[in-house]
Order: structure tokens, then C-alpha cells, then sequence
């Protein structure tokens, strides 16, 4: 704008001086404003007009997700060697106003194959249910796992109103499936509808404080009881983390009400990075009349040739008292988890997953009416987000 002032001051001047008037410095000054007041006119009609009311639209829209797509086979002494695919597709939004509310959501769509009778259970032999495990028809559904509005004055507080994953341990609230080392995270994660809430429903409060160079943090939520869904359960954590998050720790809690009785569960999990090392370690128990559900598990690896391979294994153990083969055949199991796995990633938004696992399932449920239950699976699977 300074350079067309110059060029239209030089250009009155000039014209000025050969028609040989004299005018002042002050009223070439005013014929300059004017010219530049009917340039800025001529670019703004040229413009797109602005509508006058205001929405989250012209504030900050972000729109993103993720797709993983995986190739499964399975096989053991009484389960036939079968494979399956499955898809998970998620979109995800947020938007960001001016006056410290945020809102964000996700869904999740997964179209595959489903497994019945997962743990090989003869007894659930019906017309309608294989007496062995098998994967069978097709399955599509999509639900929406996180919707909330979030009102965030300071770091130290912050509200949010709605549903979301819920911060239990580490695996619970990892929101984009394509994170986990292996494919579908550990067991406890897996069986958590019938054990744990893994999404919390009304209020979540969190915030995070800087103490030294550490740093530490709280969570607090409600949620309703899986088993009496006219009923609110609440739980929480607190957290720790060293300079750079190169060790994170966090106590969990979850208090709800059953059939029966009250249930109490409580949680720990450890996160340890010294490159090119990673180990990630969970645990959680239910306290209950009877037996108690409980899980740990131990995940080292190695990244390797600049961070682009990852290189893991673990062992895995989940004791499921609750666990039903249909809504009245109760079906408790104890079982391991032992196998291995490679990552690739080529860049930071792709994930390429080659794993093995061995599941052994132990105690005097491992055999059923003479039917093993231990069984492989072998799994290829990729993830990309965008």
C-alpha cells in the first residue's frame, strides 16, 4: 500500500505540474486518501462478501480421522484354520471458539467378519451357534465414541460435558486405534464391556500442574453402571510424568453398582521411553463377593533404523470370571497371551502391523468336554490417519 501511494503521488504531481497549476503539499495529500479509498473499494467488491453473523465455521473447523484395515488367521488343535478381514473407519471433529469452549466428537464404522464363540466353547452348540469357534457372517455397525463440549479456562481446570474414552490406565483413553503397538491393544481393553466402563457419560473433569520440571495431573468422570444402566458410577485418576514424558505413571479407580453388589476396580500403569527402548506395563483388578477379574501385562520394544521399525513383545494375562458365552451361559476363563510383532512407519501418519500371538488358556478351564481352547493367530494389519 506504501508503494501505490508513492506511484499515485508522482503520478498527481507530475499531471499537476503540466497543466500548470501550484497546489499544495495538504490537498495532493487529500486526492492521494481519495484514490486510495476507490482502490479499496474496487478490491472489496471484487472480494467474496463475508456473511455478518458469526459461527464456529469462521472461528477454527478441524476435520480428520483415521482407517485400518487388517487380514486375520487363526488356527489350532479344535479350531480350523480359517482368516477373516475386518475395517474400522473413524471421523473425527473439532471446533474451537473464541470464548474457551471447544467442541469434538468421533465415530467409529467397522465392517468385517465376526467371531462366534470366540473361546471355543462347546456347550454353546445350538441351532443358531457353532459349537467351535468360527468366524461366520458378515458384521457393519458404527457408533459414536466420543461427543462433548469442553469449557477450558486454565490448565489446571477443565470441564467437559458429553462421552469419551474413558482415563482408565494408559490403553482405555488412547483415542486412535492405529497407536497401538499391536493390533486391538491388550486384553484387558478387549473384555472391558463386561468389566470395565470404557467410556465415561455426563461430566469429565481434568486438569495438569508443572512442579519443577515434572508435571502431574487428575481426572475425575462419571458413567453408567454397565450392569444397571439407570444407575451413574464414577471413577478417576491421577498421573505423573517426568521431564519429556519419558516415564509416565497414573493411578485408577472406578466405583459402580452391579446386580448384586457394589464393584470396586482399581488400576496402574507404567510408560518408560529410553531411546531406542519402550516398555509399556498395565494392571488392573475388580474386587467382587467371588472371584476377581483381573489383568496384567508387560510390552517391551526397540525402535530400530532411525525410529522407522519397531520391534515388541509381550505376555498378556487376563483372569475373566464374568465372561458368557450367550446372555445365560456363564463362561469363565483364565488365559495368556504370548507373541511378538513388527511395526513399520514410513511416515507419521502410517502404521504397518505384522503380528504373532499364541493364546494358552490355563486352569481348569483350559479343556472343556474334551475341546481345546488354545489357538494361533497370525495378523497383518495397516493404519493411516489423515
Amino acid at each position: 500500500m506504501k508503494l501505490n501511494s508513492c506511484l499515485l503521488f508522482f503520478i498527481c504531481s507530475a499531471m499537476f505540474a503540466l497543466q500548470g497549476r501550484s497546489e499544495t503539499i495538504e490537498e495532493l495529500g487529500r486526492k492521494v486518501e481519495e484514490l486510495e479509498r476507490q482502490q479499496a473499494e474496487i478490491l472489496s467488491n471484487m472480494s467474496e462478501k463475508k456473511p455478518q453473523m458469526n459461527t464456529f465455521l469462521n472461528d477454527s473447523l478441524t476435520f480428520g480421522g483415521f482407517f485400518e484395515p487388517g487380514y486375520t488367521i487363526i488356527a489350532g488343535k479344535d479350531t480350523a484354520a480359517q482368516a477373516a478381514t475386518a475395517n474400522i473407519l473413524a471421523f473425527n471433529l473439532a471446533a474451537d471458539y473464541k470464548s474457551n469452549f471447544r467442541f469434538a466428537a468421533q465415530t467409529l464404522s467397522a465392517l468385517g467378519v465376526g467371531l462366534q464363540n470366540p473361546h471355543n466353547d462347546p456347550r454353546a452348540a445350538s441351532a443358531t451357534v457353532s459349537g467351535e469357534r468360527k468366524y461366520t457372517t458378515a458384521v457393519f455397525a458404527t457408533t459414536l465414541v466420543q461427543g462433548y463440549v469442553e469449557y477450558q479456562k486454565r490448565r489446571e481446570f477443565n470441564i467437559q460435558m458429553g462421552l469419551g474414552y474413558v482415563p482408565f490406565n494408559y490403553s482405555f483413553q488412547e483415542r486412535e486405534l492405529i497407536l497401538f503397538h499391536r493390533r486391538g491393544g491388550p486384553q484387558m481393553l478387549r473384555s472391558s464391556g463386561q468389566i470395565i466402563s470404557a467410556l465415561w457419560e455426563g461430566v469429565h473433569i481434568h486438569g495438569s500442574f508443572s512442579t519443577a520440571k515434572n508435571s502431574w495431573g487428575y481426572n475425575v468422570y462419571t458413567f453408567s453402571s454397565p450392569e444397571k444402566l439407570n444407575t451413574l458410577g464414577g471413577g478417576g485418576r491421577i498421573w505423573w510424568a517426568s521431564p519429556n514424558e519419558n516415564v509416565v505413571a497414573g493411578l485408577s479407580t472406578q466405583t459402580t453398582k452391579g446386580l448384586n453388589e457394589n464393584h470396586e476396580t482399581v488400576g496402574a500403569d507404567l510408560k518408560v521411553e529410553s531411546f531406542p527402548w519402550i516398555v509399556r506395563s498395565e494392571f488392573f483388578q475388580t474386587f467382587s463377593k467371588d472371584e476377581d477379574p483381573w489383568s496384567v501385562y508387560v510390552e517391551p520394544g526397540v525402535y530400530m533404523f532411525d525410529e522407522e521399525f519397531l520391534f515388541f513383545v509381550f505376555g498378556d494375562f487376563l483372569n475373566n470370571p464374568v465372561n458368557k458365552t450367550n446372555p445365560t451361559l456363564l463362561d469363565k476363563y483364565k488365559r495368556w497371551e504370548y507373541g511378538g510383532g513388527l511395526n513399520w512407519l514410513p511416515t507419521s501418519y502410517t502404521r504397518f502391523r505384522l503380528g504373532v500371538t499364541y493364546l494358552d488358556y490355563v486352569g481348569n478351564q483350559s479343556i472343556i468336554e474334551g475341546q481345546q481352547r488354545d489357538f494361533w493367530s497370525f495378523d497383518l494389519s495397516a493404519g493411516v490417519a489423515f
